[in-house]
C-alpha cells in the first residue's frame, strides 16, 4: 500500500474514533460489493469514510466540478447533478453506483436546447490500461433524453445550408427535360417547422449561365423523422415558379439535390466512438416540442457493448 494511501486511512481512522462509533451491521446493509463483481472498500473502511464526513465531501467535489464543467462548456441556465457513490475513496478510483444529470435552456455549437436529462442503468468502473487510458471495466448503458424547440431545428438547417452554400449559394444540376439540364446556385434559405415535424422551405434559384437574371422563388417541403439513426427531412417535395411542380420528373430530381444539402440534419453514427455504442433513437413531437430518447452503451473500445 502507498504511503499516500496509508496516511489517508490514518487520518479517517482518527477522525472516526474522535466522532462517533458505527453499527457493522448497519455498514453491511448499506453496501452492495458485488455488483459486476466491482472491487470496493470493506464495511470497515466505508464507516470510516462516512463517519468522518469523507464521502460526503468527495462526493459533493465530484459533483459540483460537474457542475461546473457543464454550465462553462453549454453556457446552462440550470444543472444537477447526482452521483450515487459506493464511497468517497472508490469514487476517487472511478467507481460509482449511478450518475444521473439534468441540464436546461444550454446550447450545443450554438444551437440552444430546451433539456437534456441522462441516467446511466449500470454501475460505472473506470481503470487504467496498459497505455494509461482510463477505460471502462464493464459496459454500461445509458438512456438519455433531449427536448429541442422546433425553432432550435430550424437554425440547424439554416446554419447547414449557409455552411453548405458558401457565400454564394449552393450550386446543383437542375434537369429539364426534353432540353438537357442546367446548373443553379440554391441561396437565401427561409425554413419553418410546426410541432408535428412538418417542415417548409422557400430559397432563391439562380441561373449560373446568366447569374444577372431575376431569382425564381423555390419551395421545399418534408418531415423530421429518425432513419438508420439519423435525423432527416423526409419525403421531400419540391417546386420551382414557372418550370415545375411537385411531384414531377423535375422535381424529384430537384428533391435529391436539396435532400442532400441538408441531410442528415443529425448524424448520431458521429458520435459512436470512444466506446460509445448507440443502440435506438426514438422521435416523438409531444406539446409543440422535438424530444429525441437515446439509448447508448459506454463500452471498452472494440468489444462491440461485450465483456
Amino acid at each position: 500500500m502507498k504511503r499516500k494511501e496509508l496516511i489517508i486511512i490514518g487520518l479517517l481512522l482518527m477522525l472516526s474514533i474522535c466522532l462517533l462509533p458505527f453499527n457493522a451491521q448497519e455498514l453491511n446493509k448499506e453496501m452492495n460489493t458485488q455488483e459486476q463483481n466491482i472491487p470496493v472498500v470493506n464495511s470497515f473502511l466505508y464507516g470510516l469514510q462516512k463517519y468522518s464526513g469523507f464521502n460526503f465531501l468527495v462526493d459533493f467535489l465530484a459533483e459540483t466540478t460537474v457542475k461546473t464543467i457543464v454550465k462553462l462548456k453549454t453556457h446552462a441556465m440550470d444543472v444537477d447533478c447526482n452521483l450515487e457513490i459506493y464511497s468517497g475513496w472508490d469514487l476517487i478510483k472511478k467507481k460509482a453506483k449511478s450518475f444521473h444529470l439534468d441540464v436546461k435552456d444550454f446550447h450545443i455549437k450554438n444551437v440552444p436546447v430546451e433539456y437534456l436529462e441522462v441516467n446511466t442503468l449500470d454501475p460505472i468502473y473506470f481503470r487504467k490500461n496498459q497505455k494509461k487510458k482510463n477505460k471502462i471495466v464493464f459496459p454500461v448503458s445509458i438512456n438519455s433524453r433531449v427536448i429541442i424547440n422546433p425553432v432550435s431545428v430550424i437554425e440547424i438547417l439554416d446554419s447547414m445550408a449557409k455552411s453548405n452554400s458558401g457565400l454564394n449559394g449552393h450550386e446543383v444540376e437542375l434537369p429539364l427535360p426534353p432540353f438537357g439540364s442546367t446548373q443553379v446556385l440554391l441561396k437565401n434559405f427561409m425554413i419553418q417547422l410546426n410541432e408535428n415535424g412538418f417542415v417548409q422551405s422557400t430559397l432563391d434559384a439562380v441561373s449560373v449561365i446568366n447569374p444577372e437574371s431575376e431569382p425564381l422563388k423555390a419551395m421545399f417541403s418534408g418531415n423530421i423523422v429518425v432513419s438508420d439513426k439519423k435525423l432527416l427531412v423526409n419525403n421531400l417535395e419540391c417546386e420551382i415558379e414557372d418550370i415545375f411542380t411537385k411531384n414531377s420528373d423535375v422535381s424529384m430530381s430537384f428533391c435529391d439535390a436539396v435532400g442532400d444539402l441538408i441531410n442528415p440534419v443529425v448524424n448520431f453514427h458521429k458520435y459512436e466512438k470512444r466506446g460509445i455504442i448507440i443502440d435506438k433513437v426514438n422521435l416523438t413531437f409531444p406539446e409543440s416540442k422535438l424530444v429525441l430518447e437515446i439509448n447508448l452503451m459506454l463500452s471498452s473500445e472494440g468489444t462491440n457493448g461485450k465483456n
